[in-house]
């Protein structure tokens, strides 16, 4: 039989493993993997940049400048059961920089990733596929401050393992057309605070084993 002074021991464990994991939360983040991809250095990679830089490439015909900068982002989703009830996933990111010409009202786009990527070695020219088409769009405010894309489908795709969660790419798909393109700048995870996030909402909260049942299954 057990010693008292193990089981415990066990108890205490138990009890702790629960309390970390009681069920999927409503929140999940920062990212498990981001990077900024920039095809102005296209073999250059940013693991460790602390912001994602969003830039259209189309300027003026005339200015050397033309170039694009995307941000990669994924998230550990392995707290959603499949099947589980999803009202809506949306996918957050804190806008607080900007620069050249004022992105206000511009719609960033947000792509599911087709392909696996590597935060540490991804750069523009081995960027991951996409999706053929956007999962949704976000507009730039006017002032700094959260920005969100609704990816509910996505991670609908990724629980019932119609998709592989590769995460999503962030893009300014609309031609500027002229000088100075307007920069977003996103904080990434590295920034240390404001990091991305997703936001979960359920209809109805998903099934869990009987709390009880998993603490005895710690002492057979």
């Amino acid at each position: 039989m057990m010693q008292t002074g193990t089981r415990t021991a066990v108890l205490t464990v138990a009890l702790a493993l629960l309390m970390a994991s009681a069920g999927p939360a409503d929140v999940i983040g920062p990212p498990t993997d981001d990077a900024p991809i920039n095809m102005r250095d296209p073999d250059t990679n940013y693991e460790f940049d602390d912001r994602m830089r969003i830039r259209n490439r189309y300027g003026h015909p005339s200015h050397p400048e033309n170039w694009q900068s995307d941000g990669l982002v994924r998230f550990d989703l392995s707290s959603i059961p499949p099947g589980g009830a999803l009202e809506s996933v949306t996918l957050n990111a804190y806008y607080f920089w900007r620069f050249d010409n004022d992105p206000t009202g511009r719609d960033l786009s947000c792509f599911r990733i087709a392909s696996d990527w590597d935060e540490s070695t991804v750069t523009w020219n081995t960027r991951p596929a996409l999706a053929a088409a956007r999962t949704s769009g976000s507009i730039v405010p006017q002032d700094y401050g959260w920005m969100s894309w609704d990816v509910t489908a996505d991670v609908e795709a990724f629980a019932a393992g119609a998709a592989t969660n590769y995460g999503w790419q962030i893009v300014d798909e609309v031609p500027f057309g002229w000088f100075d393109i307007p920069t977003v700048y996103l904080y990434a995870k590295d920034a240390g605070s404001l990091e991305p996030y997703l936001e979960i909402a359920w209809l109805e909260t998903p099934a869990r084993p009987s709390t009880w049942g998993r603490i005895k299954a710690c002492f057979r």
